[in-house]
């Protein structure tokens, strides 16, 4: 019987459907191992994209820790990292960090600290190795979802150098993107195994699920897992059965749990104060404004910042640009739904970015600023994924167009690779980024200048410090922190009425525990300098009970026991700032010097010792040694130990060397 017109109508669309390019029909065949020739031919496309995406990240490895910018609070200055001990590794799974809870992360962190201490190198080389890690397993999931493996590759080299991915690379605090993307390209790839795969489904569910726990554990972001697994099911036209919901019931359970615990985390911390300062409509303005911003960036990704401030204050109206975001993105969603009797390419990738930006799009107000290029790490790989999917489709379509795409190509990774290499420059040190944000945003952001100042001020460039600390304070009169670090820099400088006005202004504004902390230490310690020890002893001791994690309490207090004879409750004071401090050579001196002090000689000799072993290279517990050798009768060690100190540098009290038969 011939088949009638319509009956071959019907099957040519049903065919042309499911043979469309690079539209999996029921999954990729995985199942069959490839030839070694295929596998061959694979590798080769993936080795130039890890060596483009290294050579364009590498300006990288040679920049400092960013201290003014969340690496002093989770690297240099985060004491729980400084020993990787079961007490340590129980505080980073119970004790959120700066708002965050990233156990995995810290981890990381501590084992780095713990071969490498402060070395900033190992940190970013890490770094890079996990962003490559990710490079690998986004060529590997575009193959399974259909792309080949030229366009596997090119979706994979925008995903190693893409400007917008600079951010999660060049700033060592944003390990939480990279360990979190790890294991949640991991978790997509296991799934994407077990519902394409006849054998060992079970495994694959087992190891998705584990990779998903591994990935909340170094950010929260990857909450939105189970609603792209189920993006998935759709994508391989599984049936829609309550069963997919069934067996994410887990997945779920998962993301509402982490999903509250950040929440309520980020309440207690008081970063969802926000809330308050901005109304509902406003944050949602925010929150479509900064979507349409990231869908500009993939293709034109400028101007870039570390830090993107609110357009107006607290109040005021917002700018017109801001209400025609909605417009822009209907009209986007509008093509978007055009193409859903075609393929699935399109709409997969919009919801894929969708899925995974839209908890991040800040219309809780969870920041201090609406928008962050670090957000778009994994969004940005559905839009990467249809973008690649389309230059496929072209090629196979009109074969004529593949040396223009081809070029194209290339412009685009010339291009972006260009500008990924020169802005990871500016990741130099809190100089270059500031800097950077200041030239965008001048005289805006307080912040950027106060964290500049304070990077000025550690360099021990007091002026530009100064100038910097002043600007951050007549932008934002109310920071206390700025008020603070500025009476920190007239202490530095021995101007100690400036700086006690500075810290009274700050103690009247509204701050946190932490800063009241701080500020009562501050207090303390200009108490001491002027030798008022009853009052400087009032604040230490007050800041104390705040359960101080400021080690320079205890080293504060503990000048002031020794300044006014307690030399047991010194020692105590310093050992205590020694178990957070270990490496402070003096501090273990100072402990000797008041066992010298009480005439317990012999017990002083094994603290200057351990001095000594701290830093061989300081003469002064040598001479600290020699008196109490000289005390207990050893006038020959006492001797040979002077001799050490004046080789060493020291200066040495000529009256005890010519004491000893020696000239100083």
């Amino acid at each position: 019987m011939t088949p009638s017109r319509q009956q071959l109508r019907k099957s040519a669309n049903k065919a042309g459907r499911s043979r469309m390019p690079g539209i999996p029909d029921s999954g990729p065949k995985t199942g069959s191992p490839l030839k070694e020739k295929q596998k061959q031919y694979v590798r080769l496309w993936l080795l130039p994209v890890l060596l483009i995406t290294a050579l364009v990240m590498s300006p990288t490895l040679n920049n400092e820790f960013i201290k003014t910018w969340d690496d002093g609070v989770y690297v240099t200055d985060n004491m729980t990292i400084t020993k990787l001990n079961a007490d340590n590794i129980r505080l980073m799974f119970t004790t959120p960090v700066n708002g965050t809870y990233v156990p995995l992360p810290l981890l990381s962190f501590a084992l780095e600290y713990h071969f490498f201490k402060l070395n900033p190198f190992p940190y970013h080389l890490n770094n890079l190795l996990l962003h490559l890690l990710c490079v690998v397993l986004v060529f590997h999931l575009m193959r399974l979802l259909g792309l080949k493996p030229l366009l596997a590759a090119f979706a994979a080299v925008l995903a190693g150098i893409h400007p917008m991915r600079l951010e999660s690379v060049a700033w060592v605090t944003e390990r939480k993107d990279l360990l979190f993307s790890v294991f949640y390209l991991l978790a997509l790839i296991s799934y994407t195994y077990q519902i394409t795969r006849e054998e060992k489904k079970r495994r694959y569910y087992i190891l998705t699920l584990v990779f998903f726990i591994l990935s909340l554990f170094s950010k929260i972001q990857a909450v939105s897992l189970p609603l792209v697994l189920l993006l998935f099911d759709w994508f391989f036209k599984r049936p829609l059965q309550w069963k997919l919901l069934w067996e994410k019931l887990p997945h779920f359970g998962l993301s509402l749990g982490f999903g509250l615990a950040g929440i309520f985390i980020l309440e207690r911390t008081g970063s969802l104060e926000i809330n308050y300062a901005y109304s509902l409509t406003d944050r949602l303005f925010f929150g479509l404004h900064s979507l349409w911003i990231y869908l500009v960036k993939l293709v034109y990704p400028s101007p870039l910042s570390v830090y993107y401030p609110y357009p107006m204050s607290p109040g005021k109206p917002l700018p017109w640009v801001y209400y025609l975001s909605p417009v822009f993105l209907l009209l986007i969603a509008f093509l978007v739904f055009l193409t859903r009797k075609h393929n699935r390419m399109v709409i997969f990738g919009s919801l894929f970015f969708l899925f995974n930006i839209m908890f991040l799009l800040q219309i809780l107000g969870a920041g201090q600023a609406y928008m962050a290029d670090r957000f778009t790490y994994i969004p940005y790989l559905g839009l990467l994924f249809t973008a690649a999917w389309g230059l496929q489709y072209l090629s196979e379509k009109k074969k004529q167009t593949r040396m223009l795409l081809l070029m194209v190509m290339a412009a685009v990774t010339l291009v972006f690779s260009y500008m990924t290499f020169e802005r990871s420059k500016l990741w130099k040190n809190s100089e270059t980024i500031w800097t950077d944000v200041i030239r965008k945003y001048p005289g805006r952001i307080a912040s950027a200048y106060s964290n500049r100042a304070s990077y000025y001020r550690e360099k021990e460039k007091r002026a530009q410090a100064l100038q910097d600390y002043s600007i951050a304070v007549r932008l934002d009169p109310n920071n206390a922190v700025s008020i603070m670090n500025r009476g920190n820099l007239y202490f530095d400088e021995g101007r100690l009425d400036s700086a006690y006005t500075d810290y009274n202004r700050a103690l009247k504004l509204n701050i946190s525990k932490l800063e009241l902390d701080l500020l009562y230490a501050n207090f303390g310690a200009v108490y001491a300098k002027r030798q008022q020890y009853d009052s400087s002893l009032y604040y230490l001791n007050l800041s104390l009970k705040l359960d101080s994690l400021f080690p320079t309490t205890y080293l504060n207090r503990g000048l002031v026991y020794e300044n006014t004879g307690r030399h047991l409750l010194a020692i105590a004071d310093y050992q205590h700032y020694l178990a957070f401090e270990p490496g402070d050579d003096r501090v273990y001196s100072s402990i000797g010097v008041n066992y010298q002090h009480m005439k317990r000689y012999a017990e002083s000799i094994p603290w200057f010792e351990r001095g000594m072993k701290a830093n061989p290279r300081s003469g002064l517990h040598y001479n600290n040694r020699a008196y109490s050798y000289n005390a207990l009768g050893q006038t020959d060690k006492a001797r040979e130990d002077i001799i050490r100190a004046m080789e060493l540098g020291y200066q040495v009290r000529p009256e005890f060397a010519a004491y000893l038969g020696l000239k100083p």
